[in-house]
């Protein structure tokens, strides 16, 4: 399936999970869950600040050197659903550099595969740290994690605890 069509199916599944039977939104019109799912498809992009991009990830640039993140439980183009909302911030590989609540590292140099860039391969190496919110309520069995999540902040979403920098 070509990308821009994949978006376009996960701009409709998005809308779908924002339908008032799942959002219980009742001040929110019919129209404006519909349209949820396009918007943020259409303000988010694949290309994110890693090489190779997250293939189940779609990432909006904020300018600031930070991005926000939408993790689905799949690649792309075989994606059903949303499972997290984050943010990722500029920082090092470094025990100084993670902030509160901020569980993963991923390195910016280029790597082979998308997985390799997880954690530093070196004290101070940059890239940056990942916060994970999770949307709603499911079972995580994926990249050896297996646990149950529930909406919110996840503290346990795949933790890579750097070495101590100094300052």
């Amino acid at each position: 399936m070509h990308a821009s069509h994949s978006l376009t199916a996960l701009g409709l599944s998005l809308a779908v999970l924002a339908s008032p039977a799942v959002a219980q939104r009742d001040e929110v019109s019919p129209g404006a869950l519909h349209q949820v799912g396009a918007q943020l498809v259409g303000g988010f992009t694949e290309s994110g600040p890693f090489t190779p991009t997250a293939p189940d990830h779609l990432w909006l640039n904020n300018g600031d050197g930070t991005y926000l993140f939408l993790h689905f439980d799949k690649p792309l183009g075989d994606a059903t659903k949303l499972i997290y909302v984050g943010w990722a911030v500029q920082g090092r590989w470094c025990a100084e550099d993670k902030p509160k609540d901020f569980t993963h590292f991923h390195r910016t140099a280029k790597v082979a595969q998308w997985n390799a860039g997880h954690g530093g391969s070196r004290p101070g190496e940059p890239g940056y740290w990942l916060k994970h919110v999770a949307v709603e309520e499911f079972d995580m069995n994926m990249m050896g994690m297996s646990y149950h999540v529930r909406p919110g902040t996840d503290l346990k979403f795949m933790p890579t605890n750097p070495p101590a920098c100094g300052r």
